[in-house]
């Protein structure tokens, strides 16, 4: 079975900075980078391209967070617990 190749972190982080000023959820982020030329062009992806499924997403996000702060653990509860706190004090 030949495998898809990897996805480089600077696309999935544009498109969380994306996600992040226009507020669509995970799965509608992900349709955007199928459908809309704005999120397809930033993260310098083929234009033509699949895109990527709207978990990638979410498994970027839980990266991330354990990245930044190492001593959150990785259940899903705290990251998204965290990444609230981080969205509503960098909104606020």
């Amino acid at each position: 079975m030949r495998r898809r190749p990897g996805l480089s972190p600077a696309r999935p982080a544009t498109v969380h900075v994306l996600q992040f000023l226009l507020d669509p959820s995970d799965r509608r982020a992900a349709e955007a980078v199928r459908c809309r030329i704005d999120f397809t062009y930033a993260p310098a992806m083929e234009l033509d391209g699949p895109g990527f499924h709207h978990s990638v997403r979410a498994d970027f996000r839980e990266r991330l967070t354990a990245t930044v702060c190492p001593t959150v653990s990785s259940t899903s509860t705290s990251t998204s617990t965290l990444t609230s706190t981080l969205t509503s004090r960098s909104r606020a």
